[in-house]
């Protein structure tokens, strides 16, 4: 059996020691535990995740789209599809859209290139396997690509400490869907999802660990507020502002470039649609990336609740060390998980159930900002939350 540090060591390797997506799969996990516990007592019989959507198509036009679409669920060994599953996959089965259960084996658990070994298969509404004319995708062949010239055994750094308090099936779970992911083009994984014991209704859930805005660009009375319409101009000021950051000097600070975004951002915004910034002490706002966004629209057209909750945190004032380094994380993730701390204050939570009209407005983010790979600006759909 391979041990915990081995392990720890090779999620860091797939992550690139990016802390920042290092310390959110260990709130994402934190999260989950917490949530299995609780939803019990409030009449939800399993919470569960390892879903990951692939090849969103863009629905500006028409919002019923999904082609191209795929829909995983990654499964441990001995493990079987729960009562959750089967309902997202009846739930939200049709036309362009197909399901597939990933299952991974290999024991003991052995990271050497080509060990770790992927059965796709289709499902079908009600459990029933399909025997398509179309084969499951290849995901063995570019999960070992991606493997392939990987250094796994790269030591770890000082956030290892809170992966320790993940079990070994945990580890090897997170490190495969990483690598699933990171070997993919144009994915998203859905962070949790729980059934009502009742009425057997879903509700998907989005888990972030951020601070809000205390203010917004928000849309104006004349806007039209419809997924086809933020999604139409979320892709037209994505290109531009990608379009300006490539004519960006590269001995630019990171500073400089974030106010010169800035600036193109409020000037290409078309005023007949956004009002200027304004800040609201009384409001929390939090963005939605727009790949967040087309599964809020996918759960409102079947009908299924989408929730988004913030662990409300401001580092301003309380933690010390430089944004972005891995000092930086760990102070934040003592705040928010050491039981008992003395700074109890500052773990409140924020939560909505969002609906597409209930977006207020956009701001912008960065790749590096959030933990992506890629140092692309991102437009994000603006939401209220409460506390």
């Amino acid at each position: 059996m391979i041990d915990k540090a081995s392990l720890i060591n090779a999620i860091y390797a797939v992550e690139i020691n990016n802390d920042s997506r290092l310390a959110g799969l260990i709130i994402e996990h934190y999260f989950i535990r917490k949530l299995k516990v609780s939803f019990s007592e409030r009449g939800y019989s399993d919470v569960q995740s390892g879903w990951i959507i692939q090849k969103l198509g863009f629905c500006s036009i028409n919002k019923e789209c999904a082609e191209d679409e795929h829909w995983y669920r990654l499964v441990s060994p001995a493990a079987t599809l729960s009562a959750v599953d089967h309902t997202i996959i009846n739930t939200f089965s049709r036309a362009g859209r197909r399901f597939f259960s990933i299952e991974y084996t290999t024991q003991p658990f052995d990271l050497s290139s080509g060990a770790i070994k992927l059965t796709v298969i289709e499902i079908g509404p009600f459990g029933k396997s399909l025997s398509s004319p179309l084969p499951p995708p290849n995901l063995q062949q570019s999960f070992d690509k991606y493997l392939k010239n990987k250094k796994l055994n790269k030591k770890s750094g000082l956030l290892s400490k809170w992966f320790h308090h993940f079990h070994n099936d945990e580890l090897e779970l997170a490190f495969i869907q990483r690598c699933i992911m990171n070997s993919m083009d144009n994915c998203v994984d859905i962070d949790a999802v729980a059934l009502c014991k009742n009425n057997k209704k879903l509700t998907f859930f989005e888990f972030k660990r951020k601070y809000p805005a205390m203010g917004a660009r928000k849309f104006t009375f004349k806007f039209t507020n419809t997924f086809p319409i933020v999604s139409s101009l979320v892709l037209n000021i994505t290109q531009k502002m990608n379009n300006y950051k490539a004519t960006l000097a590269t001995t630019l600070s990171p500073p400089q470039t974030t106010d010169l975004l800035r600036k193109e951002f409020d000037r290409i915004l078309p005023s007949e649609y956004l009002n200027e910034y304004a800040i609201n002490r009384n409001a929390f706002y939090c963005g939605l990336d727009w790949s967040h966004y087309q599964i809020l629209n996918m759960c409102e057209n079947a009908m299924v609740n989408y929730k988004y909750l913030i662990w409300n945190f401001n580092p301003k004032g309380e933690i010390k060390a430089s944004k972005k380094s891995p000092t930086y994380e760990d102070e934040i993730l003592s705040y928010l998980l050491t039981p008992n701390s003395s700074k109890t204050k500052h773990k409140s939570f924020l939560q909505a159930t969002l609906s597409c009209n209930d977006a207020k407005g956009l701001t912008f983010t960065e790749g590096s900002d959030s933990g992506k790979f890629s140092n692309d600006v991102r437009l994000q759909i603006v939401f209220s939350l409460t506390q």
